[in-house]
This record gives structure tokens, C-alpha cells and sequence, in this order.
């Protein structure tokens, strides 16, 4: 039987507090009520916990909510505190971009570099102070807890660049500690500072999206953009590893016999067999059929796999060759996937989050080549949303579940 809230021993108190906290993850907005219909606690012990949330500053009072359909009181409605701020910064190889968030994940600002070319990791810094304060400077009464970054920059287990970076002459970049000091000099009211990859960032974008499909489930997503990237997921958690490579899917090695070595020092990686370089190559060696194609129209320089699904689509010869070529590189890595974890979803993000039907039918013909995957019971998916909105996205998730299970601590430090 359920206890009143003073009384319970401190282990269950902060059960009980739990539960109450995760139904505003679920609900913006929350009577006493409500959460105890929801969780099974008593309208006593939840009204001690809301009280308990408000005082160190984590819940405020909204007003009142609506009457039930027969009438009655109209109950007192809670939410977040709604001057807390979560900042996402992201790293990509040619802009920077910043946006702040509040607790219910809605999107107060935000600010991108626009193109550039970064000589050094010092540069990237200096737009991020500059993408913060024009932030904070429209947002006066926010105040930032929790700060994000990520990237596409392979680390080691200090932190440090690793040797396989498409930056190579930044090869002594401390990113905790270039970035812990540079957002103590912009942010000071910081009190938790993450990286993450920018695969794990966008990952983490599909538990935001549709918590009850993917939490508790094991997923994969390839994190297609300029390189291949990814992240691997298990019951809600991302899987990382000393070196930062599990999510790393463009480095599996699918064309062995290939003469031409990636960045990272091997041959053959997926990366380098279905870049944006690799395939404006193979379409200017072929002029004549690229100007009679849909794209011929179009600087070949400029061409990206979205341009080619949308000509697949329209039935374009050139474009659906590419199309499925590009699927049975890609059919390499999903195989040993489901042979190696067997996940639940596989789930294909940025630019091949758009794949056409040639793309799909010719990655599923693949897959099937083998007898024994025949019977796997996982999902293909594809996620059409832009990268740079799945990876705010999810690092403001991600800051979310840290705010939850952190938030006294980070409250308690600021005062």
C-alpha cells in the first residue's frame, strides 16, 4: 500500500518523483489528476511531488485546466519551467548551427554559419559564440543548463581527434576541453556540457519522434550526408565505444578490390563507394548519357543522391542504374548487420532517407540473395527529414533525459 510521500523511505520518494516527472516528457501540460490516473500513485503524493519540483525549480503552475464533462472544479495545471533553456550546437564539415530549446522540445531560436571552409577547430569556436549570443540576446529571461555538441569528428577516449579525420591538420584538438572553455566564457549558467556524434545526434531524433515504435527495441540508422555515419541503439540507449567508431558504418568494408584508399587508411569502405565524389566521377566519364538523363540540365558538380532518387523516380535510365548500384553497396553493410545484431529497424537517414522504390526493391533483392536472412523480421526504414533538424532534434531529447535524471543536481549547483 502506498505511503504518504513524507514518510516514504528516500529510494522510493525519488521513484515516485520519477514517475511524476516523466509524465510532462510524455504531456506539456499536467493536472495532479491526470499523472495519477496515469501512474497508479495517489492525488496526495503527486501533489507533494509537483510541490516538491516546483520549489527547487523545475515545474511552475500554468493556470487552470478545463472541467470534466460533468462540471466540478477546474483542476490547477503544471508544465515545465518555462525559462530553462537546452542549446544544441552542431558541428558539420562546412557550417556550424545553434539552436535553443526549451523543456517540452519546442524550438525558441535558432542561427546557422552559413557556408564556410574551417582551417581550425578555433575557428568553429568563434561561431559558436557568435551563434549563441545573437540567441541569448532574443531571449532574454532564457537560462541555459544543459549544452550539446555534435559532430562528425572521430575522438579518442580522452576526447582527443583521432588520426582517421577528414581534418587532418587538427590533429591536437582537445574537443572537451577547447569546447568546455569556450562555452564557460559565452554560457556560464552551463551546468552539463555532452558531445555526441552527429549520427547518434539524428538517432536519437527517432525516440522523439515515435517513443513507443523504437524505445526498447534495438535499432540502426546509417546517417548519410557528405560521408556515412550511423549509430546503434539498444532499449533507448546509444552504444558508444572508447574510440567513438560504433557508429562508423561508412568504414565497413564492402569493395575490397577497390585501388583507392578512404581517408581512414583502408580500401574498399562504404564511404568512398557511394560518396557524392565517387558518383559526379562516373556520371561526367559518361557524357553523352548524362546529358540526355533528367539531370543533364544540371551542373554535374551539383548532383547529390537526392537529385538521382528524384530521376529514378521519373523512370530516368542513368538515375536508376546509380540508384541500385548504390543499393548493393549498401546491401553489403545491412546483411552483416542483421547477421552480426539481427535489430529491429534499420533505418536510413539524410540523403538516403529519401531512396526511391528502385533503391528499396534492389536493397531488399539483395538481402533476400541470402537464404537464411529470408526469415528476418526486422523493418527497413526510411527517415525523409532534413539531418540538421533530426540532430537538434535529438540532442535536445538527449538533454532532456539528462535534465530528468539530473535535474536537482544541476538546480541545486545554480543557486
Amino acid at each position: 500500500m502506498e505511503k504518504n510521500a513524507a514518510s516514504l523511505p528516500s529510494d522510493l520518494k525519488d521513484s515516485n518523483r520519477r514517475l511524476v516527472l516523466e509524465a510532462f516528457c510524455r504531456r506539456a501540460e499536467n493536472s495532479a489528476v491526470m499523472i495519477a490516473e496515469e501512474t497508479g500513485l495517489s492525488r496526495q503524493t503527486v501533489k507533494k511531488c509537483i510541490d516538491y519540483y516546483i520549489g527547487i525549480g523545475t515545474l511552475e503552475s500554468c493556470g487552470k485546466g478545463a472541467s470534466t464533462s460533468i462540471g466540478g472544479k477546474r483542476p490547477d495545471m503544471y508544465r515545465f519551467q518555462s525559462n530553462i533553456r537546452l542549446v544544441s550546437i552542431q558541428m558539420h564539415h562546412r557550417d556550424v548551427e545553434v539552436a535553443s530549446f526549451d523543456l517540452n522540445g519546442r524550438q525558441v531560436g535558432q542561427w546557422n554559419s552559413g557556408d564556410m571552409s574551417f582551417r581550425c577547430f578555433d575557428e568553429v569556436l568563434k561561431q559558436i559564440e557568435i551563434g549563441y549570443s545573437l540567441l541569448s540576446a532574443a531571449d532574454a529571461k532564457g537560462r541555459t543548463l544543459i549544452v550539446t555538441l555534435s559532430s562528425p569528428l572521430g575522438y579518442s577516449e580522452d576526447y582527443r581527434l583521432n588520426e582517421a579525420t577528414p581534418y587532418p591538420s587538427w590533429p591536437d584538438t582537445d574537443l572537451m576541453r577547447d569546447v568546455q572553455s569556450s562555452v564557460a566564457r559565452v554560457i556560464p549558467s552551463a551546468r552539463q556540457i555532452e558531445l555526441y556524434s552527429d549520427g547518434t545526434a539524428a538517432g536519437a531524433a527517432l525516440l522523439q519522434r515515435d517513443y513507443a515504435k523504437f524505445n526498447g527495441k534495438i535499432y540502426v540508422t546509417f546517417y548519410t550526408s557528405n560521408g556515412i555515419g550511423g549509430s546503434l541503439f539498444i532499449h533507448g540507449v546509444p552504444q558508444n565505444s572508447r574510440l567513438s567508431a560504433v557508429g562508423s558504418m561508412g568504414h565497413y568494408i564492402v569493395s575490397p578490390e577497390d585501388p583507392e584508399p578512404c581517408f581512414c587508411g583502408n580500401h574498399g569502405c562504404l564511404e568512398r563507394q557511394v560518396s557524392r565524389e565517387r558518383l559526379r566521377r562516373r556520371l561526367a566519364a559518361r557524357p553523352e548519357e548524362y546529358a540526355a538523363s533528367v539531370l543533364g540540365q544540371q551542373d554535374v558538380e551539383t548532383v547529390t543522391y537526392r537529385d538521382i532518387f528524384r530521376g529514378a523516380a521519373m523512370g530516368d535510365r542513368l538515375c536508376q542504374q546509380e540508384s541500385r548500384r548504390s543499393a548493393d553497396h549498401f546491401a553489403v553493410a545491412v546483411k552483416n548487420l542483421i547477421l552480426t545484431l539481427s535489430p529491429d529497424y534499420i533505418v536510413f537517414q539524410g540523403e538516403f532517407g529519401a531512396a526511391d522504390t528502385v533503391f528499396r526493391r534492389e536493397l531488399q533483392s539483395q538481402i533476400e540473395v541470402m537464404k537464411m536472412l529470408r526469415s528476418y523480421k526486422g523493418e527497413i526504414c526510411y527517415d525523409p527529414h532534413p539531418l540538421n533538424e533530426e540532430e537538434a532534434l535529438g540532442n535536445s531529447y538527449r538533454m532532456l533525459r539528462e535534465f530528468v535524471t539530473n535535474n536537482e543536481m544541476l538546480l541545486t549547483e545554480r543557486k
